[in-house]
């Protein structure tokens, strides 16, 4: 039970004002294919990010629309406009991947959530009254009886809990299990130096898939300059849309000098 640990997913405010949801929204039937959409990275959440139904079957628009419970229509229609707007992909082996997932996973621990309602209680809420605001601490400009205080000491309980965070040894153990070549691994490994080894194992399962995927599309080396681009650079994430530019431009001057791209 201890190792237990609860996943949910992260919408930033601009959410809906996003290009690609917005343009989604504007289409006919555009409101349920977001509804859709939303239920494909709830479904992804704890498996970094795929959906298949097993290592052997992949899921065919039925299964999907019965998953969801969504019109089989909607889903198939759907599909193609997210697959067109790179908002999923569709790896070799059919097996769905949501790519916007590694930045919209939040996580907490089985230990951090019971504590987290022990100090809840504690303030004199019942169980009913868990996910709401105390009544009975200093207020604050987000939520007019929230403690701050009590934010601070959950976050650093679920950063600091050595079960909810991957640790360095147990991110290298991960990083050595995979197939990479020596070049990846190292520029992996380098990624994570930079990083200080703060990802968690959802995180980095997500960040594995993704490399993966990259180095098919775009080449080893081509991954090696992003990741070093983004390092040099002391950006929080690694500039994969830097790779798309890159090849189109490559694709326009006939595989000419590429230009360079800055944020």
């Amino acid at each position: 039970m201890a190792d237990k640990k609860y996943y949910w997913l992260k919408l930033k405010r601009d959410f809906f004002k996003r290009h690609d949801i917005s343009i989604v929204e504007s289409m006919p039937n555009g409101k349920d294919y977001i509804l859709f959409y939303l239920k494909l990275l709830c479904e992804s959440l704890d498996h970094s990010g795929e959906l298949r139904f097993s290592e052997t079957i992949p899921y065919d628009e039925s299964m999907i629309a019965t998953l969801t419970r969504t019109n089989i229509d909607i889903v198939r229609s759907a599909m193609k406009v997210f697959t067109s707007l790179k908002m999923i992909d569709i790896l070799e082996d059919s097996t769905i991947y949501m790519c916007e997932i590694e930045k919209m996973i939040g996580g907490e621990t089985y230990w951090a959530e019971q504590k987290r309602r022990q100090r809840l209680t504690e303030s004199g809420q019942s169980n009913a009254e868990i996910g709401q605001c105390p009544t009975n601490v200093q207020s604050s400009p987000i939520c007019p009886s929230k403690s701050i205080e009590k934010d601070i000491e959950i976050d650093k309980e679920i950063k600091s809990n050595k079960g909810g965070m991957g640790g360095k040894q147990k991110l290298l153990a991960m990083l050595a299990e995979t197939s990479f070549s020596t070049t990846i691994t190292e520029i992996l490994t380098k990624w994570l130096e930079y990083k200080k080894f703060k990802y968690e194992e959802i995180g980095f399962k997500t960040l594995l898939t993704i490399v993966n995927k990259k180095v098919t599309e775009f080449g080893e080396k081509a991954v090696v300059d992003v990741i070093n681009e983004s390092i040099s650079n002391t950006w929080k994430g690694i500039a994969w849309d830097k790779l798309e530019k890159r090849n189109k431009t490559k694709s326009q001057f006939g595989g000419g000098t590429k230009l360079d791209y800055t944020e």
